[in-house]
């Protein structure tokens, strides 16, 4: 009986677990075999399936798992009786035992493995949960696409009703104009009519005017003729009462003129006859005068040579600052002509200006700073010059006072050598210290010609010194000199670059009222441009509509 239920609970186990894998595989082979959007279709009723097919295996499997433990109990429960009834019985039972052990674990294993497959169901089941969530999320998102299309074509389809309402209310719009069209060409129609007769009205009122106008002109000609004729005749009138009344007058005064320069005729022969001495006297002071003037003459004539040569250089600068000018006008009233062209010169030679002004700026700040510099290093040199020459005056006192105390120590060492006495170096030395010195170079054998070579060697060394102090102070006048020389030229620049900074400065205001004339005019250009094309669009309607009436 232990033999047939383990022997059915085996087959049992093996029927399920085949039960279990044929629905695993009928369960893989239509997901494998179907299209993306049938699962997503159908992926809500495969879960459902999926869950329900593990559920049921894991139902099925666990009453065999009760049988396999109930046949195991009552294999070993058999086992007391058997082996009570028949000792021979024991060693066939415990091979079956073994047997059935065997069996046991084969079973526990395919047990392990069916709950290893329906661990991976369950891992597949989860992964088309995830598949089934992402279909979900499409398939939302496909409908919210599909209601926005159908949003805008209910949107297209309005619109196009409100376009084909629009188009037949502006049909509407264009008969109405049509009809007005045919209205006002009428209305054109008559008034040209109208123009006409009006025209030749005018015509006729203006020749009838003109004639009228000379008939109007020759009568004031004729007027104005005989007035003329009237105030010459009255004018002849005047003019001779005039002449009557100068004529009388003239008279008079003629004989009273007569009268004063008889009398003042001689008066002047009696200061005529003064004058003579006077002028006698002032001809001799003047002789004298001119002598001296003479003199001065020959003095002045230089100064006056070198003023006339400045007044050729100024001369030529103010010819060639007229031909400038000159040039300058000539060119203004040229480039007034064009003003395209004189703000482009005037441009030029205001940046020429400006690099001349600039160059000039440049110069005299170098100028001045070389005056500086001179001031500076002549105040320096000055300075120096006269702190050598206080240390050569003093070195030249001490000098001098020095060859005096030698020479009255030689007179002493003269007359100590002279008398022969025999007298120690320290007596020497406390008595005489250029005669303990020279002493010492006697001894030494040194010779009193080398002494006086030494002494002529700084004699000549001091000469030297005064003579380059002497050169120094004529190289510093030579300095000023010519920096007293270039200062009128310094000024002369100056003048010049203040006089191009007024040309640079006058440049500048006619450039800028250049360019407001160009502004004017360009406004005036603007306008006429305004109203040549304002009259050019009114002549082209005039026109079309000209053609359009010669065509009907």
């Amino acid at each position: 009986m232990g033999d047939q239920r383990s022997e059915s609970a085996k087959i049992a186990i093996t029927q399920k677990t085949n039960c279990v894998t044929a629905a695993i595989f009928r369960a893989r082979r239509p997901i494998e075999g179907r299209s993306r959007r049938d699962l997503g279709r159908s992926s809500e009723f495969r879960g459902f399936v999926w869950n329900s097919r593990v559920r049921e295996m894991s139902g099925e499997l666990s009453p065999s798992s009760m049988l396999i433990r109930s046949a195991m109990d009552e294999s070993t429960s058999s086992q007391v009786p058997l082996a009570a009834n028949s000792a021979n019985s024991l060693d066939s039972n415990a091979i079956q035992l073994v047997d059935l052990r065997k069996q046991v674990a084969v079973l526990e294993q395919e047990i392990f493995d069916n709950n290893e497959r329906m661990a991976e169901i369950e891992r597949s089941a989860r992964d088309l949960a995830v598949e089934n969530g992402i279909l979900k999320s499409n398939i939302l998102a496909v409908e919210k696409d599909r209601t926005e299309r159908i949003r805008l074509l209910h949107e297209a389809e309005s619109l196009r009703d409100d376009l084909m309402a629009r188009k037949n209310a502006a049909e509407e719009k264009v008969a109405l104009l049509s009809n007005r069209a045919t209205l006002f060409e009428g209305q054109v129609e008559r008034m040209t009519h109208e123009k006409k007769y009006l025209t030749d009205e005018l015509d006729s009122t203006k020749r009838s005017l003109k004639e009228r106008l000379a008939e109007k002109c020759k009568l004031q000609m004729e007027i104005d003729q005989f007035q003329q004729a009237k105030h010459a005749i009255e004018y002849e009138k005047e003019r001779w009462k005039t002449e009557k009344e100068v004529l009388l007058n003239s008279k008079s005064w003629y004989t009273k003129e007569i009268v004063d320069r008889d009398n003042t005729v001689a008066t002047l022969r009696i200061q005529l006859g003064s004058m003579e001495a006077k002028y006698e006297a002032e001809k001799a002071h003047l002789i004298d005068e001119r002598n001296a003037a003479l003199s001065r003459e020959e003095v002045s004539k230089e100064t006056i040579d070198n003023l006339e040569k400045s007044i050729a250089e100024l001369t030529q600068k103010l010819k060639g600052a007229y031909e400038e000018r000159s040039r300058y006008l000539t060119d203004f009233d040229l480039e007034v002509q064009a003003k395209d062209r004189i703000i482009s010169s005037l441009r030029e030679q205001g940046e020429a200006a400006e690099t001349e002004n600039v160059l000039l700026r440049e110069e005299n700040n170098k100028n001045e700073t070389l005056i500086n510099e001179c001031k500076i290093a002549l105040v320096t040199s000055q300075d120096e010059l006269n702190s050598q020459r206080d240390q050569f005056q003093k070195l030249l006192e001490e000098r001098e006072k020095s060859i005096e105390e030698l020479q009255a120590e030689l007179e002493r060492a003269n007359e100590l050598l002279k008398s022969n006495c025999s007298v120690s170096d320290q007596d020497i030395a406390e008595f005489s210290p250029s005669a303990a010195e020279a002493a010492r170079l006697i001894r030494g054998k040194v010779s009193l010609t080398s002494i006086y070579h030494e002494h002529t060697k700084a004699l000549s060394k001091i000469e030297e010194l005064t003579q380059e102090n002497k050169r120094l102070e004529s190289y510093i006048n030579e300095i000023i000199q010519e920096f007293q020389e270039k200062i009128p030229r310094f000024q002369e620049e100056r003048e010049a670059f203040t006089r191009i900074q007024e040309a640079c400065t006058d440049l500048d205001k006619q450039l800028s009222l250049a360019r407001e004339e160009r502004d004017l005019v360009e406004h005036h250009k603007s306008e006429l441009q305004r109203e040549l094309n304002f009259t050019k669009g009114r002549l082209e309607k005039f026109q079309i509509a000209h053609d359009e009436q010669t065509k009907r």
